[in-house]
């Protein structure tokens, strides 16, 4: 538990901010059409890990550091991810108006791309955290694989139960 909380507290490891190193004001850091594919919406229920899979590479390939940010923020598990704590775990690679952007712009495509009972999760968020609806959305899927494995090993203990009809089938 110690070393949870340890790992929440240091300093995120630098990597390039592609996109966030524009200094033109309301650039767009994601692609805000992709919200519009149904690969890209999340519904709280089904294929939350490609889901998760798919946006995170979108905002890795924008920026590179996202891949230790969204890391950062999901190992807060049930903390919250707050703006303060984002700050001080950025502050050596993000300027403030950066670290604005990102978490603006993250919130913004979130709520592009959850829909169902993954909306309802995130409308709790306080408004423009980005990485507190990132940690809420991934929390939800997390806790449905728990489930979804139990679901299989019950389908896998029975299935020896039901007969064949033939070799074809």
């Amino acid at each position: 538990r110690q070393s949870v909380i340890r790992d929440r507290l240091k300093p995120i490891k630098a990597r390039g901010i592609g996109v966030l190193a524009s200094d033109k004001p309301g650039f767009s850091i994601f692609n805000e059409k992709l919200t519009e594919s149904d690969e890209f919406r999340f519904d709280g229920v089904k294929n939350g890990s490609a889901w998760k899979q798919r946006v995170s590479q979108h905002i890795f390939g924008r920026i590179p550091a996202m891949i230790e940010i969204l890391k950062w923020a999901e190992r807060h598990d049930q903390q919250k991810v707050s703006d303060e704590a984002f700050e001080t775990a950025t502050a050596a690679f993000l300027d403030e108006r950066q670290q604005t952007e990102l978490q603006s712009q993250l919130w913004s495509f979130l709520a592009g791309c959850l829909t169902g009972s993954a909306k309802t999760t995130c409308n709790g968020v306080p408004q423009l955290n980005g990485l507190e609806a990132w940690r809420r959305a991934v929390r939800q899927i997390d806790s449905g694989i728990d489930i979804r494995l139990e679901e299989l090993r019950r389908e896998i203990r029975v299935i020896h139960l039901k007969p064949i009809k033939d070799l074809e089938s």
